[in-house]
């Protein structure tokens, strides 16, 4: 995140007159870690998108970031976690604002499934682009068709939504 989310904590340390709580749980002071990590809220989505037991997630949002691209030596099991990262981080920041700026709060599960809806579709696009690669590569589309284990879908059904 290198240090630019405008959070409460920075916008103090400016000299501005904001209140200090998160937006999120509204008991501890808002800071990127907290908001993004610490955070009651944030830390129940965390948990259930990163539920399989072969994830241990780090507790920093830097070192997630960096772990989401070395999380196994399945390449598309690291893009299914690096893209799942960048939305998680990009949904708690929209409603963090949204919060601030229009009072409505969404509950963590329908931020859950924004979440997912957003990375299956984009999992979806991926899978049809290898395809066509595949297809354009080879002479016979029998023989090009991506097989379940090698998806991105496949594996984001096995390892992130049951």
């Amino acid at each position: 995140m290198r240090g630019r989310l405008a959070t409460r904590d920075r916008l103090l340390s400016w000299g501005l007159n904001v209140p200090v709580n998160c937006l999120l749980c509204n008991a501890i002071p808002e800071s990127a870690n907290h908001l993004l990590t610490e955070c009651v809220f944030s830390s129940e989505i965390w948990s259930r998108l990163f539920h399989h037991q072969i994830f241990t997630l780090p507790t920093l949002i830097d070192e997630i970031v960096l772990w989401c691209y070395s999380i196994s030596g399945n390449s598309k099991l690291n893009t299914i976690s690096m893209l799942l990262v960048h939305a998680t981080v990009y949904f708690l920041w929209k409603e963090r604002n949204a919060r601030l700026h229009s009072s409505v709060a969404k509950t963590t599960d329908a931020i859950i499934k924004e979440i997912h809806l957003l990375i299956r579709a984009k999992l979806f696009g991926l899978d049809r682009s290898l395809l066509n690669q595949t297809r354009l590569a080879t002479s016979s589309s029998s023989s090009s068709a991506l097989s379940q284990q090698d998806s991105f879908l496949s594996n984001w059904f096995a390892y992130f939504q049951v």
